[in-house]
């Protein structure tokens, strides 16, 4: 779980390092593994470009997925998950992912949404 203000590090190549989460777009008060944020940019490369060449400055407003999570997951077989730090995807105006690849494993949760399907493909490990 994860509330307003946490940070998140992204883990494509989009060309931003750090975010901080303003907005959770879900019913609750809360986010947790797989929910759609918006997030204000902290730290970012400039020499790297998103699609449709902008630049990704640090202030900018994005919209992220997230990931990963270093709280503890419980699955149902009785398996806990985490990993190190908090992890994000940074999406497109067309919901679809900035970058070309993952640089991290995702959990395999997020295959029961329709944008997370894209990030599994495109994962070097699903854990």
């Amino acid at each position: 779980m994860f509330n307003k203000g946490t940070i998140f590090y992204s883990i494509d190549n989009s060309g931003i390092l750090q975010v901080k989460c303003i907005q959770i777009y879900s019913k609750k008060n809360w986010g947790c593994l797989g929910d759609l944020i918006l997030a204000v940019v902290q730290k970012s490369f400039f020499n790297k470009r998103l699609k449709k060449s902008k630049f990704v400055e640090p202030g900018s407003l994005v919209k992220v997925f997230v990931v990963q999570l270093k709280n503890k997951y419980k699955r149902s077989d009785g398996f806990c998950i985490y990993f190190d730090n908090n992890g994000v995807v940074n999406l497109n105006k067309q919901m679809l992912p900035a970058g070309s690849r993952l640089l991290g494993p995702v959990a395999l949760e997020l295959n029961f949404d329709f944008i997370s399907k894209k990030f599994l493909t495109m994962a070097p490990a699903v854990i």
